[in-house]
């Protein structure tokens, strides 16, 4: 559970297969934040849903242990 004062969160399900990568994550993120990064994105990625591209963009560039699968505003 997360306090108030922190901004950034993440919530860890363990899912997958002995053989496979095993986990994904849940990715929280302020509103703000989400609404400047859709605000801002081009080319192909303005084409994407909102949250395809929000979880294409926290798997690419926060770099997190598990793979994200949802992306939830806060």
């Amino acid at each position: 559970m997360l306090r108030k004062s922190e901004k950034f969160g993440t919530s860890i399900m363990k899912l997958g297969s002995e053989t496979g990568r095993v986990g994904s994550v849940e990715y929280q993120m302020p509103q703000k934040m989400a609404d400047m990064l859709l605000k801002e994105r081009k080319g192909q990625d303005k084409n994407m849903r909102p949250q395809d591209f929000l979880v294409k963009y926290v798997n690419d560039e926060c770099r997190l242990l598990y793979k994200c699968v949802k992306v939830t505003t806060i």
